[in-house]
């Protein structure tokens, strides 16, 4: 069965205005929605600045814990994606968890928003 979508501008800016997106799905004409139209982040931001290296990226001035190895990247093309895909001045979603004693939060999970 085919999916039918339909994008109304004036629910999704309400939603938005909001506040942070808690999920968005993208439902079918069988009301059904598939795991790769499921999207779900806590916060956005624009990359400053990302070293794989030191395991480090900044996103609006913040600094957080990136252990490439274990974020999961989404872009719109593939659930999962190489982390070195990430490029300074991308517009992201993501989750972070909380660091412990101190420690600066950790990103979990990243959606590529734009290139």
């Amino acid at each position: 069965m085919r999916n039918i979508y339909i994008l109304i501008p004036a629910t999704l800016t309400a939603l938005l205005m909001a506040g942070p997106v808690a999920a968005i799905a993208v439902v079918g004409i069988d009301g059904k929605a598939t795991a790769a139209s499921t999207t779900s982040y806590q916060n956005t931001g624009t990359i400053n600045s990302i070293d794989l290296g030191s395991r480090s990226i900044v996103i609006d001035g913040v600094s957080y814990l990136f252990p490439s190895s274990n974020v999961k990247l989404h872009t719109k093309t593939k659930s999962v994606a190489n982390a070195q895909q990430l490029k300074k001045g991308m517009h992201i979603g993501f989750n972070s968890k909380p660091g412990s004693a101190g420690a600066r939060a950790q990103i979990s999970d990243v959606w590529v928003l734009e290139n």
